[in-house]
């Protein structure tokens, strides 16, 4: 078994949500590797990582959307007291949706739906992933 590691960085914007797939097809494809399992982490505790349609109604009202009704900003989380922030319902956002993603590829193509794409979402207050 081969194992390799190859890492990149995202200029990111709070709430902000990027496609990432063309990033990850170079990786791949520069890695001479043809069949296996991609697995993508981030060492952010607020970001997610998924897969999507990267429509822009979708990315930009729909799952803004839907992430707002799981967000809680409205509850006192502990963590806003002993942090002096407003990230608590970012963490559980997090939490809930995850920061890793395991993607098959064979013939060094990533196995994806015709229109899925991986995308990051960076919910902190600042741009660092």
């Amino acid at each position: 078994m081969v194992i390799q590691l190859e890492e990149f960085t995202l200029n990111t914007h709070p709430e902000g949500i990027l496609n990432i797939t063309s990033q990850i097809r170079k990786k791949l494809s520069d890695s001479g590797l043809t069949n296996g399992f991609v697995c993508e982490f981030t060492a952010s505790s607020t970001s997610i990582l998924t897969t999507t349609e990267y429509e822009s109604r979708l990315i930009t009202w729909d799952m803004p959307y839907l992430l707002e009704k799981i967000r809680l900003y409205n509850r006192d989380y502990d963590h806003h007291h002993m942090w002096e922030d407003k990230n608590g319902g970012k963490y559980m956002r997090s939490f809930l949706l995850g920061p890793t993603l395991t993607i098959p590829f064979s013939n060094s193509e990533l196995i994806l739906g015709t229109w899925q794409k991986v995308i990051i979402l960076d919910m902190d207050e600042k741009n660092r992933i």
